[in-house]
Protein backbone atom coordinates (compact mmCIF):
# COMPACT_ATOMS: atom_id res chain seq x y z
CA UNK A 1 0.00 0.00 0.00
CA UNK A 2 1.30 3.44 -0.92
CA UNK A 3 2.11 5.69 2.00
CA UNK A 4 0.59 9.19 1.88
CA UNK A 5 3.14 11.96 1.64
CA UNK A 6 2.75 15.67 1.97
CA UNK A 7 2.59 15.89 -1.83
CA UNK A 8 -0.34 13.50 -2.28
CA UNK A 9 -2.08 13.67 1.11
CA UNK A 10 -5.84 13.81 0.61
CA UNK A 11 -5.63 13.77 -3.20
CA UNK A 12 -7.49 11.06 -5.06
CA UNK A 13 -7.29 10.31 -8.72
CA UNK A 14 -10.73 10.69 -10.26
CA UNK A 15 -11.66 9.44 -13.71
CA UNK A 16 -12.19 12.07 -16.38
CA UNK A 17 -15.71 12.05 -17.80
CA UNK A 18 -15.31 12.66 -21.54
CA UNK A 19 -18.30 13.98 -23.49
CA UNK A 20 -18.72 13.96 -27.28
CA UNK A 21 -18.52 17.48 -28.68
CA UNK A 22 -19.13 18.93 -32.13
CA UNK A 23 -17.28 22.06 -33.22
CA UNK A 24 -19.91 24.41 -34.69
CA UNK A 25 -17.45 27.32 -34.81
CA UNK A 26 -15.56 28.51 -37.89
CA UNK A 27 -12.15 27.99 -36.24
CA UNK A 28 -10.26 24.89 -35.11
CA UNK A 29 -10.56 24.22 -31.36
CA UNK A 30 -7.00 23.94 -30.05
CA UNK A 31 -5.95 21.16 -27.71
CA UNK A 32 -7.23 21.94 -24.19
CA UNK A 33 -9.16 24.99 -25.48
CA UNK A 34 -12.12 26.38 -23.54
CA UNK A 35 -15.43 25.82 -25.37
CA UNK A 36 -18.83 27.44 -24.80
CA UNK A 37 -21.78 25.05 -24.80
CA UNK A 38 -24.11 25.95 -27.68
CA UNK A 39 -26.64 23.09 -27.74
CA UNK A 40 -27.23 19.43 -27.00
CA UNK A 41 -27.81 17.51 -30.23
CA UNK A 42 -30.22 14.63 -30.95
CA UNK A 43 -27.27 12.23 -31.15
CA UNK A 44 -26.22 13.16 -27.59
CA UNK A 45 -23.21 15.23 -28.64
CA UNK A 46 -22.77 18.79 -27.40
CA UNK A 47 -22.31 21.60 -29.93
CA UNK A 48 -19.53 23.96 -28.84
CA UNK A 49 -18.03 27.22 -30.06
CA UNK A 50 -15.78 30.01 -28.79
CA UNK A 51 -17.00 31.67 -25.57
CA UNK A 52 -19.61 34.36 -26.22
CA UNK A 53 -18.93 36.44 -23.10
CA UNK A 54 -16.11 37.19 -20.70
CA UNK A 55 -16.09 35.00 -17.62
CA UNK A 56 -18.51 32.51 -19.17
CA UNK A 57 -18.96 29.47 -16.90
CA UNK A 58 -21.12 27.13 -19.02
CA UNK A 59 -18.03 25.75 -20.72
CA UNK A 60 -16.23 22.51 -21.48
CA UNK A 61 -12.53 21.97 -22.08
CA UNK A 62 -11.37 20.22 -25.23
CA UNK A 63 -9.22 17.09 -25.00
CA UNK A 64 -5.59 16.98 -26.10
CA UNK A 65 -6.63 16.71 -29.78
CA UNK A 66 -7.56 19.76 -31.89
CA UNK A 67 -11.06 19.66 -33.45
CA UNK A 68 -11.71 21.13 -36.90
CA UNK A 69 -14.95 23.00 -37.72
CA UNK A 70 -17.85 20.58 -38.23
CA UNK A 71 -15.90 17.69 -36.70
CA UNK A 72 -16.42 15.73 -33.48
CA UNK A 73 -14.08 15.46 -30.51
CA UNK A 74 -14.14 15.05 -26.74
CA UNK A 75 -14.58 17.62 -24.00
CA UNK A 76 -14.87 17.53 -20.23
CA UNK A 77 -15.87 19.42 -17.12
CA UNK A 78 -13.88 17.13 -14.81
CA UNK A 79 -11.61 19.10 -12.49
CA UNK A 80 -8.81 19.78 -12.02
CA UNK A 81 -8.34 20.10 -15.77
CA UNK A 82 -5.45 21.07 -18.01
CA UNK A 83 -6.47 24.20 -19.92
CA UNK A 84 -4.91 26.25 -22.69
CA UNK A 85 -4.12 29.89 -21.87
CA UNK A 86 -2.86 33.01 -23.59
CA UNK A 87 0.24 34.59 -22.03
CA UNK A 88 -0.65 37.81 -20.18
CA UNK A 89 0.16 40.54 -22.77
CA UNK A 90 0.91 43.19 -20.11
CA UNK A 91 3.46 41.22 -18.14
CA UNK A 92 4.24 38.46 -20.67
CA UNK A 93 3.94 36.04 -17.75
CA UNK A 94 2.50 32.58 -17.32
CA UNK A 95 -0.24 31.81 -14.76
CA UNK A 96 0.87 31.55 -11.14
CA UNK A 97 -0.61 29.43 -8.37
CA UNK A 98 -3.83 30.93 -6.99
CA UNK A 99 -4.39 33.45 -9.80
CA UNK A 100 -7.79 33.74 -11.47
CA UNK A 101 -7.96 33.14 -15.23
CA UNK A 102 -11.14 32.84 -17.26
CA UNK A 103 -12.73 32.61 -20.68
CA UNK A 104 -12.60 35.67 -22.94
CA UNK A 105 -15.31 36.33 -25.50
CA UNK A 106 -14.19 35.03 -28.89
CA UNK A 107 -11.09 33.17 -27.64
CA UNK A 108 -10.34 29.48 -27.07
CA UNK A 109 -7.73 30.43 -24.43
CA UNK A 110 -8.09 31.40 -20.77
CA UNK A 111 -7.06 35.00 -20.06
CA UNK A 112 -5.66 36.58 -16.91
CA UNK A 113 -7.95 38.63 -14.63
CA UNK A 114 -11.19 37.27 -16.05
CA UNK A 115 -13.39 35.27 -13.68
CA UNK A 116 -13.87 31.55 -14.00
CA UNK A 117 -11.01 29.39 -12.80
CA UNK A 118 -8.31 29.32 -10.14
CA UNK A 119 -4.80 28.24 -11.18
CA UNK A 120 -3.38 25.19 -9.40
CA UNK A 121 0.41 25.16 -9.69
CA UNK A 122 1.97 27.21 -12.47
CA UNK A 123 1.48 27.46 -16.21
CA UNK A 124 4.04 26.44 -18.78
CA UNK A 125 4.08 26.11 -22.58
CA UNK A 126 0.51 27.46 -22.85
CA UNK A 127 -1.06 24.85 -20.51
CA UNK A 128 -2.12 25.12 -16.87
CA UNK A 129 -4.14 23.13 -14.30
CA UNK A 130 -7.29 24.93 -13.13
CA UNK A 131 -10.28 24.37 -10.87
CA UNK A 132 -13.52 26.39 -10.79
CA UNK A 133 -13.18 29.51 -8.64
CA UNK A 134 -15.22 29.33 -5.47
CA UNK A 135 -16.22 32.99 -5.36
CA UNK A 136 -19.37 34.08 -7.14
CA UNK A 137 -19.30 36.59 -9.95
CA UNK A 138 -21.76 39.41 -9.30
CA UNK A 139 -23.99 40.50 -12.16
CA UNK A 140 -25.58 43.93 -12.66
CA UNK A 141 -27.52 45.48 -15.52
CA UNK A 142 -26.20 48.72 -17.04
CA UNK A 143 -28.79 50.76 -18.96
CA UNK A 144 -27.22 51.87 -22.25
CA UNK A 145 -29.98 54.25 -23.40
CA UNK A 146 -32.91 56.17 -21.92
CA UNK A 147 -34.99 55.48 -25.04
CA UNK A 148 -37.44 52.64 -24.49
CA UNK A 149 -38.64 50.05 -27.02
CA UNK A 150 -41.97 48.44 -26.11
CA UNK A 151 -41.44 49.49 -22.48
CA UNK A 152 -37.93 48.03 -22.24
CA UNK A 153 -34.56 49.78 -21.96
CA UNK A 154 -31.57 48.47 -23.92
CA UNK A 155 -28.91 47.36 -21.47
CA UNK A 156 -25.81 45.22 -21.05
CA UNK A 157 -25.10 42.73 -18.29
CA UNK A 158 -22.03 43.79 -16.29
CA UNK A 159 -20.05 41.11 -14.48
CA UNK A 160 -17.94 41.96 -11.43
CA UNK A 161 -15.39 39.50 -10.12
CA UNK A 162 -14.86 40.13 -6.39
CA UNK A 163 -11.55 38.24 -6.47
CA UNK A 164 -9.83 40.19 -9.23
CA UNK A 165 -11.93 43.37 -8.85
CA UNK A 166 -12.48 43.38 -12.63
CA UNK A 167 -15.63 44.50 -14.47
CA UNK A 168 -16.43 42.90 -17.80
CA UNK A 169 -19.36 43.21 -20.18
CA UNK A 170 -21.68 40.27 -20.62
CA UNK A 171 -24.71 39.77 -22.84
CA UNK A 172 -26.87 42.54 -24.31
CA UNK A 173 -30.24 42.43 -22.50
CA UNK A 174 -33.55 44.33 -22.35
CA UNK A 175 -34.59 45.67 -18.95
CA UNK A 176 -37.95 46.89 -17.65
CA UNK A 177 -38.27 49.05 -14.54
CA UNK A 178 -40.89 47.38 -12.33
CA UNK A 179 -41.88 50.83 -10.96
CA UNK A 180 -42.86 52.02 -14.43
CA UNK A 181 -45.28 49.17 -15.22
Amino acid sequence: MQRETEANAGLQEAPIRWLFIKNVDTEVIPARGVCAIDAVNDDGSISVKRPTRNGQTDVLFNSFVAVSPGEFGQGTQSFPIIAAYAVDPQTESDPANGEIWGPEMGSWYLQKALPGFRVVGTGSDGLVNVIPMSQQVVSFVKITSTVQEDGYYPAVEMLFDPVTLVWSEGDVVWWRDANEV
